[in-house]
């Protein structure tokens, strides 16, 4: 008789731990859950690294930079249809200060061009990469940094994703550098510059252009016209 009630003492007692150790694990499971800092035994790994990229993501879209996108031919220089020549680089009036304006509030600086030139074999590549290293140069001398030109060179019957109005390019720089392309500027002279900075979503574009345009932005005829926003 005696072994039996000493028995049924003993398995109350063990019982009465496991319970405890139950309540014990769930509160504390349960705590470290409403924490993220307890996951399921199953989905542990998984669960980590999902808590891994959305922190990468935050991280990134906290430390996403500003950039003025500029059009090259008729915004940085004179467009004379197809230009490559370097005694036929002249720049437009005040493209130094107002993209000097904008370096100093911290934006990066692209070029966005389409140089069908090339593709069409009117001038090779080398020649438009000269050109474009003479606008770097003079770009420097006036302290200045031009962060990365970006070209297509495909004609319009190559379907290219790159070539504007499309808005590879500008989606590559972004990519590359980590833009906030919703809080960028494009100055672009003609519509197909306004439709793929429409296409990128950036909602700072300008139209520096005596035509009226149907693509929704805002036309300038001077380029410091676009200073007046941002001061």
């Amino acid at each position: 008789m005696e072994n039996v009630l000493m028995l049924m003492i003993g398995m109350s007692i063990f019982l009465a731990f496991i319970v405890i150790l139950a309540f014990v694990w769930g509160f504390k499971n349960k705590q470290f859950i409403e924490n993220r800092g307890f996951l399921e035994l199953n989905d542990s790994e998984e669960s980590l690294q999902d808590a891994i990229i959305l922190e990468n993501r935050k991280n990134a879209l906290k430390n996403q930079k500003k950039a003025l996108f500029l059009d090259r031919d008729g915004v940085i220089n004179k467009d004379f249809s197809y230009v490559y020549e370097l005694e036929k680089l002249e720049f437009i009036p005040n493209i130094f200060e107002i993209v000097k304006f904008f370096q100093d509030k911290g934006y990066l600086i692209f070029i966005i061009t389409n140089q069908s030139g090339v593709g069409r074999g009117y001038f090779t590549k080398e020649q438009m990469e000269n050109f474009n290293n003479a606008i770097i140069k003079e770009f420097s001398n006036h302290q200045i940094k031009i962060t990365k030109i970006y070209t297509c060179l495909h004609t319009p019957a190559d379907n290219c994703e790159c070539r504007k109005p499309k808005a590879g390019l500008i989606f590559s720089a972004a990519n590359e550098f980590n833009i906030d392309l919703n809080n960028s500027i494009f100055i672009g002279d003609k519509p197909s510059d306004m439709q793929a900075a429409y296409n990128a979503n950036i909602k700072n574009r300008y139209f520096f252009s005596d035509d009226f345009s149907e693509v929704s932005c805002k036309q300038i005829c001077n380029l410091l016209d676009v200073k007046k926003d941002f001061e």
